[in-house]
């Protein structure tokens, strides 16, 4: 079973090994094989699919971008601005990374 999971490069699940062993000539079941990996803790690697979030060919009105990268302001609350900025789980910190305490 693990060999079979390593050759996979540790992305078959359960359903898969099954079938390879059964195609060797195992006799073993599905939820045998589960419980084997959930014993020796091994987890099948999931890659999602991607997906384009961003619509750019439709038909709205887009706003006008009055500040045209400047980023300063003459009195207080006259330009707002926010930041929006994407990072995988394995990039991001904990809270407690983030926080020094002196």
């Amino acid at each position: 079973m693990r060999a079979v999971f390593t050759a996979s490069g540790e992305r078959y699940g359960s359903p898969k090994i099954t079938a390879v062993l059964r195609r060797e000539g195992e006799r073993i079941s599905q939820k045998t094989v589960a419980r084997l990996m959930h014993d020796h803790r091994l987890r099948s690697r999931v890659t999602r699919k991607y997906k384009a979030t961003t619509n750019s060919r439709h038909t709205l009105p887009v706003h006008e971008n009055v500040l045209n990268q400047t980023f300063t302001a003459d009195r207080p609350h006259a330009v707002w601005m926010a930041d929006i900025t994407y990072s995988t789980p394995s990039e991001r910190q904990s809270p407690r990374e983030e926080t020094q305490v002196p």
